[in-house]
């Protein structure tokens, strides 16, 4: 995080690392991607929720969540009376060309920004602390995604206009399930992200994103798909 963003109390997992921490990825844009960070975090608080084992918060979890988001909050800026994030990447889009491989506001990165604000502002609550009022900010300013004329873009303009492997623009429906289906704007766009995304088909995928690819269809109430 010293290296990144010039803070000395945040944590940064890499797209890829070992079990050291050390980035083992292959490509730039997969060095730069956090997001890997926020998502390590909502697995340790659905851990906490499963098993009510406050002790972990209390002896690690808590303070990894804290500077997880801590990252992400060096990196907002103001932007027409909103939060914005100036620039980021979506998991592995792009690979490592130099160009059109990331963006302002990317959606997974929005979606681990938020799954963080929610989580420790119910962690807060279980160690009886007050919440960081960034947190809460979050979660009134920073938009939940990223969208256009065919739902959630991966970031800035930039539609799903391909097969792809990753389905991370998609985040903030699954894994961390921070959308209402039952507000009609939401609705839409998730309509529109999922049809986009069938319609490109399956030919850049791998194995990984069939059980994955099951879990959407079932988030939108698709199960036979």
């Amino acid at each position: 995080a010293r290296q990144f963003v010039g803070i000395g109390d945040g944590y940064v997992l890499p797209h890829s690392v070992d079990d050291r921490g050390v980035c083992i990825g292959g490509f730039w844009t997969g060095t730069i991607d956090h997001g890997s960070t926020a998502w390590v975090a909502a697995m340790m608080y659905r851990y906490v929720k499963y098993s009510g084992d406050v002790e972990f918060l209390r002896n690690g979890g808590y303070d990894f969540m804290k500077g997880a988001m801590n990252v992400y909050c060096a990196l907002f800026e103001e932007k027409d009376g909103r939060l914005s994030l100036p620039m980021g990447p979506s998991p592995e889009w792009g690979g490592a060309h130099p160009k059109g491989s990331v963006g302002r506001d990317p959606s997974f990165q929005l979606a681990c920004a938020h799954r963080l604000a929610r989580d420790l502002v119910d962690a807060a609550k279980r160690l009886g602390e007050k919440p960081d009022p960034r947190w809460l900010d979050v979660e009134k300013r920073l938009p939940l995604y990223n969208a256009g004329p065919n739902g959630f873009r991966l970031f800035g303009e930039q539609d799903l206009t391909e097969s792809h492997r990753h389905h991370s623009h998609m985040a903030a429906l699954y894994p961390f399930d921070l959308l209402d289906l039952n507000d009609k704007q939401t609705r839409e766009q998730v309509d529109k992200t999922y049809w986009n995304w069938t319609a490109k088909g399956t030919g850049f995928w791998t194995g990984w994103c069939v059980p994955w690819a099951s879990i959407l269809h079932t988030h939108v109430g698709n199960a036979v798909a």
